[in-house]
C-alpha cells in the first residue's frame, strides 16, 4: 500500500507539472540529436526494460487490489452472519421462555388436581359448626383470588374451583353429623388451608419472577435490535467509503499510467543529468579526500602539542624537586644559624670558666681579652666560610630558576607561533567547508528535482542517493572534528592568555614590592611585633645532641628551675620578626630595611653604657642588676621592650659581660647577611610557588584538552 500511495503522490505532482514536459520534451529531442547510436540504443534497452518493470509493478497492484476487494467482501458476509447469530439467540432465549411458561402451567394443573382430591376426601369431615368458619375462609380465598387476579388471569380459574369444591361440601356435609367426624374434619381442615397459603405464596413468588425476566428479556430484544441496526449503518458508511476508494484508486491508476507513457521521454533527459550529478560526486570526493589530508594534518599538529604537555610536566615535576631542596636548604640555614647561637652561648661560657680559673694577677694583665679575641677571630672564621658554602649553592640554584624561567618564555613565544599558524589553517579549513557545503546544496537541489520528476526508483537513483548518503555522513563527521579543532585551539588560546596575564601580574607584584620595601621600610619599627606563641607559622628543628649539651646551667649558683638567660633569644625574636609576619603587611625590601633592623638589633643588644674593664669573676646575675640594665638603656630600647617581651627580658637578665661593644662588627655583618639571605630566599620562595601552581593549572588544562580531542 505505501509504494501505491507514492506513486499516486507522484503521478498527482506530475499532472499538475504538465505545462513543464513540453518543454522538457524539446530538450530531450534536442539531446537525443547529439547522441551517437550506440548510446540511443542503450537508452532504448534501459527504458525498455524499465517499461517492463513497471509492467509487473502494475500487474501486481492489480492483484493486490483484488484481495483487498475480496477482504472487503468477506468482512460484510461476516457482519451478516454476525446479526443472524443474534437474531438467532434471541429465538432460542424465547423459546426457553415459552418452555418455562409451558412447565409452569402444567403445575398449576397438578396442585389444582390436588386441592380438588383433598376438597373431596374432607368434604364429609366438615360439621355445621365450622360453617361460618368456611364462610370465612371463601372469603379470604375470594379476597387472595381478587389480588392474584390482578396479577395474573390464570389465577381466577384456580379461586373458581376452590367455591365449586367448598360449595359440594357444604351440601354433603349436612348429611353427618357426628362428633367424633366433626374433630378430624377440622383437624384436616386445617392442614388443607396452611398448605393453600404455602402454594399461593410460592406461585405469587414464582409469577413475580417470570415478569421480571420476561420484562428484563423485553428491554434486551431493544437493544440488541438497536445496537443491530446501528452496526447495520456503520457498514453501510464503510461499504460506501471503501466504493469511493476503489474509484478513485481506479482514477489515479488510469492517470499513472498516462503519466508513464509521458515519462518515456523524460528519461533520456534525466540519464544525461545522472552523468553530470556523477562527476559532481567525483568532485566532491576529491574534495572529501583534500580535507582528509588537511585534518591528518592537523592531528599530527596534536600530537605534537600533546608531545610538549608531557614535556612541560617533567619540567613541572622537577621544579616541584628543586622546590623541596630548597626547602631542605632552608631548613639546613635555620639549623646552622641555631647552632651558631648555641656556638656563641658554648663559647661565652668557656670566657667565662676561664676567666674565672685565671689568677686576680694575670687578669689584670689583660690575658683574658686576647683569648676572647682569638675565640670569637675563631668562631667568625667558622661561620663565614659556612655561611659562603651555603651562599654559593643558593647561587647556582638562582641560576638554575633562571634558566628554567627563559626556557619557559621561548616555550610560550613557541606556542603562540604554533597558535597563529593553527589559526591560518582554521580559516582555511572554513573556507573549504563553506565550499563543500554549496556544493552540497547544489547537489541536493538537484537530487531533488530528480526525485520529483522520477515516479519510481530505479536501482541507479538508489545508488546516487546511497552516495549522497555517505557524501553527507562525511560531510558532518568533517564539521564535527572541526568543531573539535576549533574547541580545542580556543581553548589554548585562552591558557595563553591567562599565561600572559599570569606574568604580568608576577611582572607588576615584583614591581610593586620593590616600590612599597622603599615605603614600608620605615614603618617596620612602628608593627606589632607576635610574641613566640602566638606566631602562626614557625619550624623549630630539634638541636642536635652536641648543641643540647651546652644547654643546661653550668654555674653551680643557677637554680635548675630557672634557664639562664642567653642572647640568642634576643637573635631568634629579630630573626623572626624578619622571617615571619602577618598576612596583612606587605613584605619589605632587602635594602630598605636594612638599616633599621641594624638599629633596632643595636638597640635591644647593645646597650650605651661602656663595659668595665674588671676581669674579675662575677656572680650570677640577680633581680636587681637586670633592673639596674633595663635603667641603663635608651628610650627606644624601653618602647621594643613593650613591643618585645620575651626579648627585652633576656635583655634584662644579661649579666654585664656577655654584652658586646659598638666595635664588634663581625657578629653584625654576619647577622645582616643572615638576614638578608632569609629575605631573598622567602621571596623566590613565594615566586617559585606561583609560577608552579600556575604552570601547573596550564598542564592540567593542556592535557585535559589533549585527552578531549583525542576521544
Amino acid at each position: 500500500m505505501t509504494d501505491s500511495i507514492d506513486f499516486d503522490q507522484s503521478s498527482a505532482h506530475s499532472l499538475n507539472c504538465g505545462s513543464d514536459f513540453k518543454d522538457v520534451h524539446c530538450n530531450q529531442l534536442q539531446n537525443v540529436a547529439k547522441l551517437s547510436r550506440s548510446d540511443l540504443e542503450d537508452l532504448y534497452y534501459q527504458l525498455h526494460d524499465e517499461n517492463i518493470d513497471i509492467k509487473k509493478k502494475f500487474n501486481n497492484l492489480d492483484s493486490k487490489y483484488k484481495v483487498m476487494a475480496t477482504r472487503v467482501m468477506r468482512l460484510s458476509r461476516d457482519h451478516k452472519c454476525i446479526d443472524s447469530i443474534d437474531r438467532e439467540e434471541d429465538q432460542r432465549q424465547l423459546k426457553q421462555l415459552k418452555q418455562n411458561e409451558t412447565a409452569l402451567r402444567s403445575k398449576l394443573t397438578v396442585l389444582r388436581g390436588q386441592l380438588t382430591s383433598h376438597t373431596r376426601l374432607h368434604s364429609a369431615a366438615l360439621s355445621k359448626a365450622q360453617r361460618p368458619r368456611s364462610h370465612r375462609c371463601s372469603r379470604s380465598c375470594h379476597a387472595e383470588h381478587n389480588i392474584c387476579g390482578r396479577d395474573e388471569d390464570f389465577l381466577s380459574d384456580i379461586g373458581h374451583s376452590v367455591n365449586q369444591s367448598r360449595s359440594q361440601s357444604r351440601h354433603r356435609s349436612t348429611s353427618r353429623s357426628t362428633s367424633n367426624q366433626r374433630e378430624v374434619g377440622a383437624s384436616i381442615a386445617q392442614k388443607t388451608q396452611n398448605e393453600l397459603t404455602k402454594a399461593n405464596t410460592a406461585l405469587r413468588e414464582e409469577v413475580a419472577h417470570l415478569q421480571e425476566r420476561i420484562s428484563t428479556l423485553q428491554k434486551e430484544m431493544v437493544a440488541a435490535s438497536e445496537q443491530s441496526q446501528k452496526r447495520i449503518l456503520e457498514l453501510e458508511r464503510e461499504l460506501g467509503a471503501h466504493l469511493e476508494q476503489e474509484t478513485a484508486e481506479n482514477v489515479e491508476l488510469i492517470k499513472a499510467r498516462r503519466i508513464n507513457k509521458q515519462q518515456e521521454g523524460a528519461m533520456i533527459s534525466l540519464q544525461q543529468e545522472y552523468q553530470l550529478v556523477q562527476r559532481e560526486l567525483q568532485a566532491c570526493k576529491s574534495a572529501l579526500t583534500l580535507a582528509a589530508r588537511d585534518q591528518d594534518e592537523m592531528c599530527s599538529t596534536l600530537m605534537q602539542e600533546r608531545q610538549k604537555s608531557t614535556n612541560l610536566q617533567q619540567e613541572i615535576v622537577k621544579l616541584t624537586q628543586a622546590c623541596s631542596s630548597m626547602r631542605e636548604i632552608q631548613e639546613q640555614l635555620n639549623d646552622a644559624q641555631r647552632e651558631n647561637a648555641v656556638l656563641k652561648e658554648h663559647s661565652n661560657r668557656l670566657l667565662q670558666l676561664t676567666t674565672g680559673a685565671a689568677d686576680p694577677r694575670t687578669s689584670l694583665r689583660g690575658d683574658p681579652n686576647e683569648v676572647k679575641q682569638n675565640l670569637k677571630s675563631q668562631v667568625s672564621l667558622h661561620e663565614e666560610s659556612t655561611i659562603s658554602e651555603e651562599n654559593s649553592v643558593i647561587e647556582k640554584r638562582l641560576e638554575s630558576l633562571k634558566l628554567q624561567q627563559s626556557r619557559l618564555q621561548n616555550e610560550i613565544s613557541n606556542t603562540q607561533a604554533e597558535v597563529a599558524d593553527l589559526r591560518g589553517k582554521i580559516l582555511d579549513s572554513k573556507e573549504e567547508r563553506n565550499a563543500l557545503r554549496d556544493e552540497h546544496t547544489k547537489v541536493q537541489s538537484e537530487c531533488l528535482k530528480l526525485r520529483m520528476e522520477l515516479s519510481d526508483p530505479n536501482e541507479e537513483r538508489k545508488k546516487l542517493s546511497q552516495q549522497l548518503i555517505e557524501v553527507r555522513s562525511e560531510c558532518n563527521r568533517l564539521a564535527e572534528e572541526l568543531s573539535k579543532s576549533k574547541s580545542d585551539l580556543e581553548q589554548k588560546l585562552q591558557e595563553q592568555q591567562q599565561l600572559q596575564q599570569r606574568s604580568q601580574e608576577v611582572k607588576a607584584g615584583s614591581e610593586f614590592k620593590e616600590m612599597s620595601s622603599s615605603t614600608h621600610g620605615s614603618n617596620l619599627l612602628a608593627s606589632p611585633i607576635l610574641p613566640l606563641s602566638n606566631r602562626p607559622v614557625f619550624h623549630t628543628p630539634q638541636l642536635t645532641a652536641r648543641t643540647s649539651q651546652f644547654l643546661t646551667p653550668t654555674h653551680p649558683h643557677s637554680h635548675p628551675s630557672t634557664p639562664r638567660p642567653r642572647v640568642g633569644d634576643a637573635c631568634l625574636a629579630l630573626l623572626e620578626q624578619t622571617a615571619i609576619r602577618q598576612p596583612s603587611v606587605p613584605f619589605p625590601g632587602v635594602l630598605g630595611s636594612h638599616c633599621s633592623l641594624q638599629e633596632r638589633f643595636l638597640e635591644l643588644c647593645i646597650p650605651t653604657s661602656s663595659v668595665s674593664s674588671s676581669s674579675t669573676p662575677v656572680p650570677p646575675p640577680s633581680v636587681f642588676e637586670g633592673e639596674s640594665t633595663t635603667k641603663g638603656l635608651p628610650n627606644t630600647a624601653q618602647e621594643n621592650k613593650a613591643l618585645v617581651p620575651e626579648a627585652s627580658v633576656a635583655n634584662a637578665r644579661l649579666s654585664p659581660q656577655f654584652q658586646v661593644t659598638s666595635g664588634n662588627s663581625d657578629t653584625q655583618w654576619e647577622l645582616d647577611k643572615c638576614r638578608e639571605l632569609l629575605r631573598v630566599q622567602f621571596n623566590l620562595n613565594s615566586i617559585y610557588k606561583k609560577e608552579v601552581a600556575s604552570l601547573s593549572n596550564i598542564v592540567q588544562n593542556l592535557t585535559s584538552g589533549s585527552q578531549d580531542a583525542s576521544k
